[in-house]
């Protein structure tokens, strides 16, 4: 007989690669960039035409999650080893757990810089959109939202949260071009504020910690710019496959950067 996977033996490789990606920061960033790789081939062909340069700025906006979960991830772990007396009280936020966070900031600011100067054909390109077919499609891209990310172990508030900030986007997009970017710009703005603080934006907004709600306010921000990009490069039939890709970053985000 061929155990589940297709492979001879007993299952110790397998099981291995599955434990991998819950094996300290390494194995999460491992696993994050298969992640962020996905997202980005994914949108792709609805922002890669953008002259405003939002594959760039959703790129960095991946990579500013990535790495302020390692640094959670990171600190974690040196309070485990703390807890027996193998670290020095109060000094969890090592070098490493620093580095990882200069990082989630600086890229969180590229992405804010090339927001901030593209504004101009960020909205000259959503103006060019069908606000019917866009009101349309944010509804179809809403519904493959809730049916993906309801399959992950989010808690029923954590979940609620995320819906939310789909619709407030999504309301920012129905007021205009310029409600859209500056939704964008201010949570980006605010997550680089919140990672800067001394808690890394640890403190509850709501059922999210700060530093979460704004990323995941400016990932979603994007998306919803992509949905509408569809429009203007002829790419909608990638419209339900890329939002239906963003249920697994949103859940790491959530679910490891605890």
């Amino acid at each position: 007989m061929t155990p589940m996977g297709g492979v001879v033996g007993d299952g110790s490789h397998e099981l291995d690669s599955v434990l991998r990606s819950q094996t300290g920061v390494r194995g999460y960033l491992e696993l994050q960039d298969r992640i962020n790789k996905q997202q980005r081939d994914n949108f792709a062909e609805l922002i890669g035409p953008s002259e405003a340069q939002m594959d760039l700025v959703f790129a960095n906006v991946l990579e500013a999650g990535k790495f302020a979960t390692a640094t959670e991830v990171k600190v974690r772990e040196n309070q485990r080893l703390t807890a027996l007396g193998r670290g020095t009280p109060g000094q969890e936020f090592s070098d490493t757990a620093q580095q990882f966070n200069n990082q989630a900031i600086n890229s969180a600011r590229k992405a804010l810089g090339i927001l901030r100067g593209q504004r101009q054909r960020f909205v000259s390109e959503l103006q060019q959109v069908d606000q019917q077919e866009f009101a349309d499609a944010l509804r179809d891209s809403r519904e493959a939202l809730v049916q993906n990310l309801s399959k992950f172990n989010l808690n029923p508030e954590d979940f609620g949260e995320v819906i939310s900030i789909w619709d407030e986007a999504t309301n920012a997009a129905s007021q205009g071009a310029e409600q859209l970017h500056g939704f964008v710009e201010r949570n980006l703005d605010d997550f680089i504020a919140q990672r800067g603080r001394p808690d890394r934006g640890n403190q509850p907004h709501s059922p999210l910690a700060w530093w979460k709600y704004v990323l995941i306010v400016a990932y979603i921000g994007g998306t919803v710019f992509g949905v509408a990009a569809c429009f203007i490069w002829s790419a909608c039939t990638w419209v339900w496959p890329a939002i239906s890709a963003t249920a697994p970053w949103i859940f790491q985000i959530i679910d490891r950067g605890c």
